[in-house]
């Protein structure tokens, strides 16, 4: 491989890296405004099975948990985030 080709790679490795651990902490408010939509039956949410979804999130979003719940600081700021997103219904 070119030197060339191994700096684009590393460049690209660079950005993808830190642009999805972004878009990945950013998600869970638009995951919470969709959890709280109800269908037009005003039983079930978008993604169906309410406890199905809830065992999904608790697992996707366990690493934000984590540190929400041993730094207040944060926790404080996900919780905001999460109304802000919900705020659009």
């Amino acid at each position: 491989m070119s030197e060339r080709k191994r700096h684009i790679i590393f460049r690209l490795v660079g950005y993808a890296i830190p642009f999805m651990l972004v878009a990945y902490v950013l998600s869970i408010g638009p995951f919470s405004l969709l959890m709280t939509i109800p269908l037009d039956n005003g039983q079930e949410t978008i993604f169906g099975d309410e406890y199905e979804t809830l065992d999904f999130s608790k697992t996707f979003y366990a690493p934000i948990m984590y540190v929400s719940q041993r730094n207040k600081f944060v926790e404080y700021i996900i919780i905001e985030y999460i109304d802000f997103c919900c705020s659009f219904v």
